[in-house]
């Protein structure tokens, strides 16, 4: 199942370092500007880059891009793959950065 989150909601997951903070845009995107220990994963070339983190089913996954929509269908792959615990942050960076929340470049 996902966990569609709002910008708090997933700001508050990710503080807990037992969770996989993925960011799916292009790299050019994630080098303007990402969220603190967010991990890389493109949607463009998820899979190979995805299947280089080994992580685990029951792990906790968190998925975000600029404005949610392509997180989210990384997101439903992920669960039909059967990961148990994906997260995605519904409104992406953009409201992560509208709520004053820090990107790293």
């Amino acid at each position: 199942m996902i966990r569609h989150l709002s910008t708090e909601e997933y700001k508050k997951l990710i503080q807990n370092k037992k969770v996989w903070n993925l960011d799916v845009r292009e790299s050019y995107e994630f080098e303007d500007g990402h969220i603190e220990d967010a991990i890389l994963a493109p949607s463009t070339r998820f899979d190979e880059f995805f299947d280089e983190l080994k992580i685990k089913k029951v792990e906790k996954i968190a998925l975000y891009c600029r404005s949610g929509s392509r997180s989210a269908f990384v997101a439903k792959k992920l669960v039909e793959r059967g990961y148990e615990n994906v997260y995605n942050l519904e409104l992406g960076l953009i409201d992560w950065q509208r709520k004053g929340f820090e990107v790293i470049k």
